[in-house]
């Protein structure tokens, strides 16, 4: 992999995505695609005091459940792309 300038980085193999994990709150469960998250919770906080707290608390588990699904850990990653819609 080589970088170019402070936030480019070309790879020389081609990159894949190999597995993806998807959590949503209450008002995302109730939509048309529901069925295609992985995790749906029912509190808007998911358990957490604050909705920083709850993005927090959505992207841990979004990644176990990508690892899991993929069959890694943690320690076998090198890079992580995340995206918000």
């Amino acid at each position: 992999m080589e970088r170019k300038g402070r936030n480019t980085w070309f790879f020389n193999a081609p990159v894949y995505v190999q597995s993806t994990g998807t959590t949503v709150g209450p008002e995302e469960a109730k939509g048309p695609i529901n069925d295609s998250f992985d995790k749906t919770y029912d509190s808007l906080y998911v358990g957490q005091d604050t909705w920083e707290l709850a993005e927090r608390q959505l992207m841990k588990d979004a990644i176990q459940i990508a690892l899991k699904k993929a069959g890694k850990k943690e320690d076998d990653i090198n890079y992580f792309l995340r995206g918000i819609y």
